[in-house]
């Protein structure tokens, strides 16, 4: 018995009637016709009475007819949980990230490719500065929102946000009511930065050397 046999089953039971059925099913009705004897002649009993009007399911015919339909269904799932993984729309994705995160946009790309791949489940890994490239590497992680300056090589990288420089000062500074100021003109205030980043990261962000050559403090 094959698969094909009990789509043969369940379409002649719909439509009830060798022609339509064949046509339907894109056979011939004789081949149809042939199909069925031989099933019948396999299982020893006699699925479908014929008549002029067409045929009409035996009562053998209407038990082995509703199992048929629940196996081309069941196979009909196989085929989906399939086609899912092959558009990448089952599983879990692994999503890097560093340690202060990527705030709004992680928020709305996860939103987005939940709408657009319902069926995967995003797992968020979180990393330590600078340690996201490498986690991709290494297969920690299938993607990543990476912030730069990083390694990429071998890597496909694409620019998704870009965000500007700015400077915390207090209320009462001279140049806190300013529109833009240069990084010249905080050389002399101090600057946090963390040691637990990578040192080219911290130096990158903090522009060290500043463009006179300078460090900042």
């Amino acid at each position: 018995m094959e698969l094909r046999q009990l789509r043969y089953l369940v379409v002649i039971d719909d439509e009830g009637n060798l022609g339509r059925a064949a046509a339907r099913l894109y056979v011939s009705q004789p081949a149809l016709s042939y199909a069925l004897k031989n099933l019948e002649s396999e299982l020893g009993v006699r699925l479908f009475d014929r008549h002029s009007g067409g045929v009409t399911a035996t009562s053998a015919g209407r038990d082995v007819v509703a199992e048929a339909r629940r196996t081309v269904r069941q196979a009909e799932r196989v085929t989906v949980a399939a086609e899912r993984h092959r558009r990448g729309e089952s599983g879990v994705l692994r999503v890097g990230f560093e340690a202060s995160g990527a705030g709004e946009l992680t928020t709305r790309a996860r939103a987005e490719f939940a709408r657009r791949h319902p069926g995967v489940r995003v797992e968020p890994k979180r990393f330590d500065w600078g340690q996201e490239a490498m986690a991709l590497r290494d297969g920690r992680a299938d993607v990543a929102f990476v912030w730069l300056p990083a390694d990429l090589t071998g890597l496909h990288a694409e620019v998704v946000h870009t965000e500007p420089r700015v400077v915390g000062l207090p209320a009462g500074h001279p140049l806190a009511n300013r529109d833009g100021i240069s990084v010249l003109e905080v050389n002399d205030e101090p600057l946090m930065w963390t040691e637990r980043a990578p040192r080219d990261w911290v130096d990158w962000w903090a522009v060290n050397p500043r463009p006179d050559g300078s460090s900042p403090r």
